[in-house]
């Protein structure tokens, strides 16, 4: 039967070997990334040349996908315009965790929010 310390060892020796197989995959693909995409560019700028949003051939369908985010830079600002305007639902409302962990430490309880923690091992060589 193995020890933990061999079961460690393992790990590590596998964990290494497994990164070192992703490095080599990853600098192999590096032309075929870059050949992708430059097709990318191409085809999309070939869809907005043409005024297309999509194009089917026999290959396969070609199709512009935009992509939006939105940050908040003024908490307050934005808090206080969303008070003002009626707007609350352009805003998304997450718990901390952090703070949730600290509150639920001391004894409160926190309606409406479930608090779920998973552990787990990390290995680290020595």
């Amino acid at each position: 039967m193995a020890t933990l310390a061999t079961k460690v060892d393992q790990f590590i020796k596998l964990r290494d070997h497994k990164q070192a197989a992703k490095k080599a995959f990853d600098t192999s693909m590096a032309r075929v990334n870059d050949a992708i995409e430059k097709l990318e560019g191409d085809i999309l700028a070939g869809l907005q040349a043409e005024g297309l949003k999509n194009i089917k051939t026999e290959s396969g369908t070609a199709y512009q996908n935009t992509m939006s985010t939105a940050t908040v830079k003024d908490r307050e600002a934005f808090e206080e315009w969303a008070d003002q305007t009626g707007n609350r639902g352009a805003m998304d409302i997450r718990a901390n965790k952090k703070a949730i962990r600290e509150l639920l430490d001391e004894g409160h309880t926190v309606p409406g929010v479930s608090f779920t923690e998973r552990t787990t091992i990390g290995v680290r060589r020595s």
